[in-house]
């Protein structure tokens, strides 16, 4: 959506932000179908020079996505991404800030473990999960350079014991490298994750 045809909610083109938001309501209605979430990543679209302009237009967009989401009883979920792909909504704390500002259920956070790693500064991994977790609804799991867990340097067994701690119970994908053949990859993926539980 974003990379091929340039949507997004912060577009500089109106009819390219009417079209994001056209087709983000056509996720809702497919994911309230099969009990799916749907993850606002890309599709939020980059802050442009007037930052605060940028700013409106996404809420704007957010409020009317937020409205379908409701009456479908989807939840939404913001990925917050490192500064090397997004330049809003980097971190885990200024995404819960933003969540917060809509008072909305349907409204979560999506942590995928290689952005959380990238935000060290602002505290552990666990911290940042224990963070979200009122708002946690999905998780991408990987290792380090989105190998297959078990294969890079991440504390994968750790972010899980954490997630088991914290009872969570919403969704849990791997999102990784395709090492030459894929169902290998995901043998090995589920290998190693059914060896530490």
């Amino acid at each position: 959506m974003v990379a091929d045809d340039e949507l997004s909610f912060t577009a500089r083109d109106r009819s390219k932000r009417e079209e994001a938001i056209r087709r983000v309501i056509e996720l809702i209605v497919w994911a309230e179908r099969f009990n799916a979430v749907v993850t606002i990543g890309k599709v939020r679209g980059q802050l442009l020079e007037d930052e605060s302009y940028s700013w409106e237009l996404m809420r704007t967009a957010f409020d009317q996505v937020l409205i379908e989401a409701d009456k479908r009883n989807v939840q939404l979920v913001i990925e917050p991404q490192n500064e090397t792909h997004m330049n809003n909504l980097n971190g885990t704390y200024e995404t819960i800030d933003y969540i917060h500002t809509f008072a909305r259920s349907s409204l979560g956070v999506m942590l995928d473990l290689v952005h959380v790693e990238a935000e060290q500064t602002w505290g552990t991994v666990a911290e940042c999960f224990r963070f979200a977790n009122e708002h946690l609804r999905f998780v991408h799991l990987s290792d380090s350079n989105r190998l297959v867990p078990g294969k890079g340097s991440f504390d994968v067994l750790s972010v899980l014991n954490t997630l088991q701690q914290m009872d969570y119970s919403g969704f849990i994908s791997l999102e990784i490298k395709q090492q030459g053949d894929s169902l290998d990859t995901a043998k090995r993926a589920i290998e190693y994750l059914r060896s530490i539980q």
